[in-house]
């Protein structure tokens, strides 16, 4: 999973063989004479997986280390703890600050990423590239009534 976030694949495919038009559109562009036994493969789409940046991303970090830590550190400082600073930490708090608004939009699109991956449509999906029928099941069966649950409560 981390190695399709990696790579940017949310396309889960499968190898076909080649039949009907687009059969006879391969031999009709190749030399080779046709035979159904050895037909050429191509790849048919039975999926799209949502939400990959979700897993690629290292959300602890982008969280905790880069807002909430600072943020904290910030907080607890007082105006005459700021005036013994050095111009090296004045300005590496600036810095921070002037970052801020960046970096939670960046957590706002992991956490939007996220939650198109947690769906119940998505999760099914990756019973299609080797994931464990049982358990998805349950987990599928979890999130459609908390999706069901959450459109109740809309309405």
């Amino acid at each position: 999973m981390k190695q399709r976030a990696e790579k940017d694949d949310t396309r889960i495919t499968r190898s076909v063989r080649l039949t009907g038009l687009d059969l006879e559109a391969y031999y009709a562009t190749n030399n080779t004479k046709g035979r159904q036994a050895d037909a050429p493969h191509g790849e048919e789409l039975v999926a799209t997986l949502e939400g990959l940046a979700f897993i690629k991303a290292r959300i602890k970090d982008m969280l905790i280390t880069n807002l909430l830590q600072p943020l904290q550190s910030l907080s607890t400082c007082k105006a005459d703890d700021v005036e013994q600073w050095k111009v090296r930490e004045l300005g590496k708090t600036a810095k921070w600050v002037g970052e801020v608004p960046q970096n939670l939009i960046r957590a706002q699109e992991q956490i939007a990423a996220g939650r198109r991956f947690f769906t119940s449509e998505n999760i099914a999906n990756l019973v299609h590239i080797g994931a464990p029928d049982g358990p998805l099941a349950r987990i599928v069966t979890d999130l459609k009534a908390a999706e069901q649950s959450r459109l109740e409560n809309i309405l």
